[in-house]
């Protein structure tokens, strides 16, 4: 009988006026966004005009709206994510040469960034001019990808701007359509009724849900059977592998490493049930506030693990939730009725249509391809570079990724030892892959296109530049997705960067275990290329 009767309200309350309106506020809104993202976000990547012409256009058509005009859970965030990448802007600056710019984008490079911090205390007061900060992280970016093979990962910030960006259009969507008065005024109601604009803060947090509920997805469609993942992955040896890589936080005490590989060895499938099913219920979590702060505190508390644990530090996700905990804080007395519940599931289900939303659902192996460079000096010293001292592209290099593919010549997994497939990770775990046919180096390095050679020598120009009468350069202070870690990278902390004569790029084929807390790595196969800096 209650099934019924709750049918029978769901069926009233979808065909009523007020969801019906919303609805269709909800889809133009999102048609809006999606337009908007790709005139404006794809298009200012590589033609600088339109970053003034579409999204500056944009943000002034908005202005009308101020930031007093948003429910006090879309001001928490906005001004969160506003205040974020203000300082972002102004702390990543950018570490690249400038050769191969026009005037325009060395301008907007270099200045434009004081410029992008401006709009970001505009967007304070008024939302819409946040709009051309969230562009310019996406240009900025964009030139970095540009120096290199592959493009930059953009999973660390882009849930962050397409959450602002979609609460800003929204709020100026459903504006318009009062003033037109295709959208009824709101009457006064019960406290425990959502009002239009806390749904629409609901839709976009559940737009970020998705990146979590596709990452379960992900888990389950890896495997042979659903629970694949949840019983077969080794997920401890991504510890080791960040070792191996020097990017493991607590890599100063083997006790530490030790008590942590071990403890997730020993609980694995424990740990993995916990995330997996953690993650998949992001697609209900909105249906009770209260779940919704609960699961989002569940996952930053996911992200401090990983970030111990690997080195991956998800930092923009953390604050982002944080202030999605704050929000909802506010939103305690209200309840989400069955058609909005089934509104929100439907916003992560079908996020992926309209949004950017991450899958990160892999199998982990200890076979891993640690690629890495290294600073042979004037008198000889072999030195390793860490993945920090590449400033904005350090994401790269942390991530293994300035060669993407090495399967010619090397193992078929890819960063920290990750595949998607599961007859690869089964031969992984026992450290049976074969390294393939070829020598990916020599291909690479022989093409006269090659963006790693030539940038290595302008970028060592221009840290030498900014390098203090020491030879030093303060690289651990910028801010990193993924981090390499002081302790690890001694030799060349104190190596004077004027006495570097050769960069040495390596590709190891490894298999690596654990013992005692301290990484063994065999290697299988080697190979590398020296860039000479006297050679131009």
């Amino acid at each position: 009988m209650n099934l019924f009767t709750n049918m029978r309200a769901l069926r009233l309350e979808i065909t009523g006026p007020e969801f019906k309106n919303f609805a269709l506020l909800l889809l133009a809104s999102i048609a809006v966004f999606f337009v908007f993202k790709c005139a404006g976000f794809y298009t200012v990547e590589k033609i600088s005009s339109a970053f003034f012409l579409i999204v500056l256009g944009v943000a002034a058509a908005g202005s009308f709206l101020k930031m007093s005009d948003f429910v006090l859970p879309s001001r928490i965030v906005l001004r969160t994510i506003f205040g974020l990448f203000g300082l972002y802007v102004l702390a990543a600056y950018p570490t690249m040469p400038d050769a191969g710019l026009s005037a325009l984008d060395g301008w907007l490079l270099h200045y434009g960034r004081f410029v992008a911090a401006g709009f970001a205390a505009l967007a304070l007061l008024r939302p819409s001019f946040g709009l051309v900060l969230l562009a310019y992280i996406f240009w900025f970016k964009g030139q970095l990808s540009a120096f290199f093979i592959a493009k930059l990962s953009v999973t660390d910030y882009m849930p962050l701007i397409e959450v602002a960006a979609f609460i800003v259009i929204a709020q100026m969507i459903w504006m318009v359509f009062a003033r037109l008065k295709l959208y009824p005024p709101e009457a006064p109601r019960d406290e425990r009724i959502l009002n239009t604009g806390e749904k629409i803060f609901l839709c976009a947090v559940a737009v970020h849900m998705a990146n979590y509920f596709y990452s379960a997805v992900q888990k389950i469609l890896i495997g042979d059977h659903p629970l694949s993942w949840v019983l077969e992955n080794q997920t401890q040896v991504l510890t080791s592998n960040a070792l191996a890589y020097g990017q493991l936080p607590i890599s100063f005490s083997p006790f530490l490493t030790g008590l942590s590989y071990d403890g997730l060895a020993l609980l694995i499938v424990a740990v993995n049930f916990v995330l997996f099913f953690g993650q998949l219920f992001s697609l209900i979590a909105l249906l009770r506030v209260r779940w919704g702060i609960w699961t989002t505190l569940f996952y930053d508390l996911t992200h401090v693990v990983i970030f111990i644990t690997s080195g991956i530090f998800f930092y923009k996700w953390i604050i982002l939730n944080l202030s999605v905990v704050m929000a909802l804080e506010t939103l305690k007395k209200r309840v989400v009725s069955p058609a909005i519940g089934l509104l929100l599931m439907c916003m992560v289900v079908s996020a992926p249509a309209a949004f950017w939303v991450a899958h990160l659902g892999w199998w982990d192996t200890p076979q891993t391809n640690i690629e890495y460079f290294s600073a042979i000096t004037k008198d000889g010293r072999e030195i390793k570079v860490p993945s920090n001292y590449f400033g904005g592209f350090s994401i790269a290099v942390g991530q293994q990724r300035l060669i993407p593919d090495k399967t010619e010549g090397f193992l078929p997994t890819t960063t920290y030892g990750l595949t998607r497939d599961q007859h690869i990770m089964e031969q992984g775990l026992a450290c049976r892959l074969e390294n393939g046919a070829g020598d990916v180096i020599t291909t690479v390095f022989a093409d006269p296109e090659n963006k790693i050679e030539p940038f290595i020598r302008a970028y060592h120009q221009w840290v030498l530049k900014r390098a203090g009468p020491d030879g030093h350069w303060s690289f651990d202070l910028y801010p990193h997705h993924i981090f390499s870690f002081p302790w690890d990278f001694t030799a060349f902390n104190t190596l004077n960067l004027n006495d570097i004569a050769t960069y040495r790029y390596t590709i190891q084929s490894a298999c690596v275990r654990m013992e005692k807390g301290r990484a063994v790595i065999t290697v299988t196969k080697e190979g590398h290329h020296d860039i000479r800096l006297d050679t131009p």
